[in-house]
């Protein structure tokens, strides 16, 4: 099992980067999911009537 952490040596440059990665991922979805909300609620308000 230890074998497979260590990556024949190279599990010290190898987990962070899967680290790295999954961290951008993260940040990526959530990045694009609140600009989405955002973008759908100036679309429903420039739908909606003003009131004169």
């Amino acid at each position: 099992m230890m074998s497979f952490f260590e990556m024949g040596g190279y599990g010290s440059f190898i987990w962070p980067s899967y680290g790295i990665t999954f961290a951008a991922l993260i940040w990526l979805f959530f990045s694009s999911w609140q600009r989405a909300k955002k973008a759908a609620k100036e679309l429903q308000d420039m739908d909606s009537p003003k009131p004169d």
